[in-house]
């Protein structure tokens, strides 16, 4: 009968290739984490970048009035900064979603993510004018999640602007 060469893997192999793998992992685990936020934090800008420039089109395409805020269940512009976002023709300027008004997109921000909306003036939202321009509501959003933050400039001429995470 022939004798066969039996070649296995000792216990001292495995407890030291699971001692590798679990020391990789754990160097891994934590820089995948921040770049999953990052990305998400990300996700959150290009999505409110997108609302602020369909808003600003709007406004140019079909002269008239565009709020960007969050809306509260009566319609008005709520001074935090969650929930769904919405941008809204705003026929009479007064910066509510009234009757007669077109909503035109919603977005829903993330629940980890954080804005901060800090802009000229004593408003609480984001305003174009019929020539598509901010005037006295440019400003500030500074999004952040955990300890990720970027910020989405908008101009006085309503141009925004990305500027990269800290």
């Amino acid at each position: 009968m022939p004798q066969r060469n039996a070649a296995g893997t000792s216990l001292t192999e495995i407890l030291v290739s699971l001692g590798i793998v679990s020391a990789l992992a754990t160097i891994a685990i934590p820089a995948v984490t921040s770049l999953y936020w990052q990305m998400e934090l990300s996700s959150a800008t290009n999505r409110l970048y997108n609302l602020v420039q369909l808003a600003r089109h709007n406004a140019l395409t079909q002269q008239t009035r565009v709020s960007v805020c969050p809306l509260s269940t009566s319609g008005d512009c709520s001074k935090i900064w969650k929930g769904n976002i919405s941008a809204f023709t705003d026929t009479n300027g007064n910066r509510n979603f009234d009757e007669g008004d077109t909503l035109l997109n919603t977005y829903q921000l993330p629940e980890p993510i954080k804005i901060i909306w800090r802009g000229m003036g004593s408003g609480n939202n984001l305003h174009f004018n019929r020539q598509g321009i901010t005037f006295v509501s440019n400003g500030t959003f500074t999004l952040t999640h955990r300890e990720k933050t970027m910020q989405l400039i908008i101009s006085r001429l309503g141009k925004p602007k990305v500027v990269a995470a800290k």
